[in-house]
């Protein structure tokens, strides 16, 4: 493609030129390629969506790269020393990172958030009389008289190559002295021609001169509203390391210069191979040059958007060229449950609050589980104060929090599936220590204390060391096996036994019931309830923040609140269908509930009872192996942004590999692909962009 440019640039009376550039514009890093010729803009955008299927080509404005009212305060140029030698080229360098990727990472990751970074390699050809003297002077260079005279050789270099008449004239007796050295045209033998490893610097240098040829500056830049010399270079030089990849020892290396220099001295010889090299769409290794970063598939045409429907669970803006429009999904395909995966800072959370904001701004309920407490907070914050009375703030980090009771319920055919759920979740808390014994004195404690009615995680707790209040919750159970287990089972063992096999149980709990915890689980009468929530179409934001919380107590109380969201779906089952109000949960970081049990439940049963599931991991190694399956075997709905080589390829191939594992490698931050349910049908895989500001 950079031959074909070449060659238009020289089209016409004066050749135009080109500015390839790197910059930050609306948060995100932006490739650009700037001219102020029409004719040569038009080929480049012709051949770029030829050559690099999917790229996203957008016009930007002359002052794009300076946000808002910043300006630029710093700036040097990069200058390439030995420039009639070459770099080192994109074969050279397959086992290090892709060098773009570099530039990308410097500009993205800039921890001073008041500057801006810029990168810029201007370009003009070098026409055929211009690229033979370079030539002349590259073959006398390297005779014996100038090989053993460096300070010659360097000054016969500059004044042979200048543009001006007088200096030209002025080296052309020395070289007189120095007969040329003639070398072979380089062979298009791919061994010889790609493989530079294996070529002397001779050699290089003649290759490089036998093809097309630009005259290029190479400028850093810093932007910005107040000036800070020390931080601004030590932007400059994070932005400049990852060319140094390219230096050769021997040959051309490029250096950083801050002093200032002549406009002269600022233009250096690059080959077309060598600007590729340079700049050109980030790929996973350099040798795929004709991958773009990212490829942008087409959506679907049944693809719901938010233009023509106003009750759409919203995702994200489609990202196929200049084709974004904000979409969604129709509740009954939202409904089929989803899965988003991406790592840490890919997007995940932004598609959720998207989708949330849209359900809020309906009137929608949803339940939230957060187990960071930053996302629980803004969705919170994002509630408007004409519906502040439909919030249930589960606040599990509040000083005076809201009042849990996992045992309460008045529906006694329900009392075994609450003893059972609670138990599964402490069970997957303490697997490593857990035993037959164990689980059948909590489980007819959990049952005993249930069935009394008024009772907390508490009172289980000390049922087992108290035989008053054990004999008190007795005699308001009516179960046969529990009262059994108690009063004839229980009561046989030795004072000894009791004592040894009631000390785990005891371990378990205050496990369980931090101090933290305790003023939320240890209340009789709960604030609220999961099921009346459901039915009435409240927001329930759960916020478990483990920072505050403490981990074990955190993910304890996520797979209680699991189990109650379970429960509470299942009852449903004496509602007909029609009066059962949609309700969406959401579960951040789904890997961390320690209950498998209600999770799968959950996802296979849920539907049917009107409660939507969109769950998100980082990763699926992370996420139990026996469930993994149950997820995405139930979530008709899959998002994908940036994750791992290993989940890459599982991705891709539920995708039907109509994206390769490298493409899911490498998504840009806020970019996924995704395959969705559109009036009930599995649609193709497409590419989603999230919506920053929901």
């Amino acid at each position: 493609m950079l031959k074909t440019i070449h060659e238009a640039m020289q089209q016409g009376s004066q050749p135009s030129a080109i500015s390839l550039e790197l910059g930050v514009v609306n948060g995100e890093v932006v490739q650009a390629i700037r001219t102020s010729d029409s004719n040569t803009a038009r080929m480049i955008k012709f051949r770029l969506r030829n050559d690099f299927e999917g790229a996203k080509l957008t016009n930007l404005p002359d002052n794009a790269f300076a946000q808002q009212d910043a300006k630029e305060l710093h700036s040097a140029d990069v200058i390439l020393k030995n420039d009639l030698y070459s770099i080192k080229r994109w074969r050279e360098l397959l086992t290090e990172a892709d060098p773009v990727s570099g530039l990308f990472s410097a500009l993205a990751t800039n921890q001073y958030s008041r500057f801006f970074g810029h990168f810029a390699l201007s370009l003009s050809p070098v026409d055929s009389k211009q690229l033979e003297r370079q030539r002349r002077c590259f073959e006398k260079l390297q005779s014996p008289f100038f090989r053993n005279r460096r300070r010659a050789s360097s000054w016969f270099e500059k004044g042979s190559r200048s543009q001006s008449l007088l200096a030209r004239i002025a080296t052309w007796p020395f070289g007189l002295l120095a007969p040329s050295l003639k070398f072979e045209e380089p062979s298009m033998n791919v061994a010889s021609s790609r493989h530079h490893e294996r070529e002397t610097d001779v050699q290089s240098g003649s290759n490089k001169l036998s093809g097309s040829c630009f005259y290029s500056r190479m400028k850093v830049s810093i932007y910005g509203t107040q000036d800070e010399p020390e931080l601004a270079q030590s932007l400059i030089q994070q932005v400049y390391s990852p060319l140094a990849q390219f230096n050769s020892p021997r040959n051309g290396q490029f250096k950083l210069s801050r002093k200032p220099t002549s406009l002269k001295r600022r233009f250096f010889l690059l080959d077309c191979s060598e600007v590729a090299s340079i700049y050109h769409p980030p790929v996973h290794t350099t040798e795929r040059q004709s991958s773009s970063r990212m490829r942008q598939l087409e959506p679907p045409i049944n693809l719901p958007l938010a233009k023509d429907h106003d009750d759409l669970f919203l995702l994200g803006k489609t990202a196929y060229h200049d084709q974004q429009h904000v979409f969604g999904l129709h509740d009954q395909d939202a409904s089929l449950h989803g899965f988003v995966v991406g790592s840490s800072g890919s997007g995940k959370t932004t598609l959720l609050k998207t989708a949330i904001a849209s359900l809020i701004k309906r009137g929608v309920g949803f339940t939230l589980v957060d187990f960071h407490g930053d996302f629980a907070r803004e969705v919170r914050a994002m509630i408007p104060r004409n519906q502040k009375h439909n919030l249930v703030d589960f606040d599990a980090t509040d000083e005076d929090p809201i009042a849990f009771n996992p045992l309460a319920c008045s529906d006694k055919n329900r009392w075994p599936v609450i003893a059972d759920s609670v138990l599964a979740a402490m069970k997957n808390l303490f697997g490593n220590s857990w035993g037959p014994r164990l689980e059948q004195i909590l489980l007819n404690a959990l049952s005993a204390c249930i069935a009394a009615g008024d009772t907390t995680l508490m009172d289980v707790r000390r049922m087992l060391e108290q035989e008053p209040l054990r004999t008190k919750i007795l005699s308001r159970v009516d179960d046969p096996i529990v009262r059994e287990f108690w009063l004839t089972t229980f009561a046989g063992w030795s004072k000894s036994y009791r004592q040894e096999a009631i000390q785990s149980v005891i371990n378990k709990l205050d496990g369980l019931l931090s101090p933290k915890l305790r003023a939320m689980l240890c209340q009789t009468k709960p604030s609220f309830n999961f099921r009346q929530a459901f039915d009435t179409g409240n927001f329930i934001v759960v916020n478990l923040a483990r920072g505050e919380v403490g981990q074990t107590a955190a993910s304890a109380l996520g797979s209680l609140v699991l189990s109650s969201i379970q429960n509470a779906a299942l009852s449903r089952a004496n509602f007909a269908e029609k009066e059962r109000l949609l309700h969406y949960v959401f579960l951040d970081e789904v890997q961390i509930y320690a209950n498998p049990h209600a999770l799968t439940s959950l996802l296979s049963e849920a539907r049917k009872f009107r409660i939507a599931v969109w769950s998100a991991t980082q990763t699926f190694s992370s996420v139990d192996q026996d469930i993994l399956p149950i997820i995405i075997g139930n979530s008709a709905n899959l998002v994908s942004f940036k994750i791992n080589h290993q989940d890459a390829t599982i991705v891709a191939s539920i995708l039907c590999n109509q994206v390769m594992p490298s493409e899911l490698e490498a998504l840009p931050r806020f970019y996924s692909f995704c395959r969705l349910i559109c009036d009930s049908e599995v649609q193709k895989t497409f590419s989603l962009k999230t919506i920053r500001k929901s």
